[in-house]
């Protein structure tokens, strides 16, 4: 059986870093807090699209709330729970740049709306089961992201 190493996974990951800055800001392009349904549906649509890019297995619910991409096998599951809703930004003068707009600073530090809460963690968890995917690492259970689109507008 094939194993995976820490370092080999950061390797794998690294060959995808500037992928994965480009998708982390193309994904924070999109004004999806919860009164902007249709943004938050079409992030929530570009994820997936990535997903079954790298050969994930994808689905959508009914109502288009939640979506998910799956990989491996196995009568278990293990889920990741992100989401591509984000809370509103607020006062935009308060913010050096626009908030929907990735920005890489001179000290490799991306700035934007949901690079922490929830956008950028969803592009990493997609990478991370892309690069398993790549490095031929065979799985006993499946992965499943689980990409919600309502956890800010929560009440």
């Amino acid at each position: 059986m094939k194993s995976i190493t820490r370092e080999s996974l950061i390797r794998q990951l690294d060959t995808h870093r500037q992928e994965m800055i480009d998708d982390t800001c193309k994904l924070i392009a999109f004004r999806s807090v919860a009164e902007q349904a249709g943004e938050v549906a079409a992030a929530l649509d570009f994820v997936l699209e990535r997903a079954r890019a790298f050969g994930m297995t994808t689905g959508v619910t009914t109502d288009h709330d939640v979506g998910w991409a799956e990989i491996g096998e196995g009568e278990e599951t293990m889920g990741l729970l992100p989401h591509v809703d984000v809370v509103h930004p607020g006062d935009l003068t308060q913010w050096p740049n626009d908030p929907f707009q990735g920005v890489l600073t001179d000290d490799d530090v991306l700035h934007g709306r949901g690079v922490v809460d929830d956008k950028g963690p969803v592009v990493m968890c997609l990478y991370i089961m892309r690069s398993l995917m790549e490095l031929g690492v065979p799985l006993k259970r499946r992965i499943r992201l689980i990409i919600g689109t309502t956890e800010e507008g929560c009440v």
